[in-house]
């Protein structure tokens, strides 16, 4: 593995950081903000407890998900259902990222310019390198 971010990484756009400009004000666990967001308010962490706190995200749009899995299609709930789970795809396409260090087949270009943001930060804190998975 390489000391950096993986190759590529350079020639993809910067996060456009449309997002609330007070991160600090953000909740990570509050929904209602919007996920990049609560991703970027995480970001300061180092990348084992980022993984972490994203795994529990996970979980939590993942249970948002399941309660209204059932409900008619076109119906509010069923709208937050689908929601939810397209959050939960996101959140497992960027802890891939976290954990393996290259993109997921499936990530879109925003995935990847967020994730980038977060591999700089955590290549400032020397925090990139090495092995883990969670």
């Amino acid at each position: 593995m390489t000391a950096g971010p993986p190759s590529g990484m350079s020639n993809l756009p910067r996060y456009d950081g449309a997002v609330p400009a007070m991160l600090e004000h953000v909740n990570p666990y509050d929904f209602r903000h919007p996920l990049d967001a609560r991703i970027l308010a995480l970001a300061e962490l180092d990348r084992v407890p980022l993984i972490e706190k994203l795994i529990a995200l996970d979980a939590q749009a993942r249970a948002r998900a399941r309660i209204g899995r059932r409900a008619a299609h076109g119906t509010p709930t069923r709208m937050r259902a689908d929601e939810a789970l397209a959050e939960s795809e996101r959140l497992g396409r960027i802890t891939y990222f976290l954990r393996v260090r290259n993109f997921a087949t499936s990530s879109t270009p925003k995935d990847e310019a967020l994730c980038s943001t977060l591999a700089e930060k955590l290549t400032a804190k020397g925090q990139w390198a090495g092995e883990y998975s969670l």
